[in-house]
């Protein structure tokens, strides 16, 4: 359970990071 949970947290991080960078270059 603990892996899973570390496994999915830095995906989510990474997705939310991409989706930012990208409104503000649009911005």
């Amino acid at each position: 359970i603990l892996a899973d949970k570390k496994e999915t947290k830095p995906k989510r991080r990474s997705k939310t990071k991409r989706k930012t960078a990208k409104r503000k270059r649009q911005s």
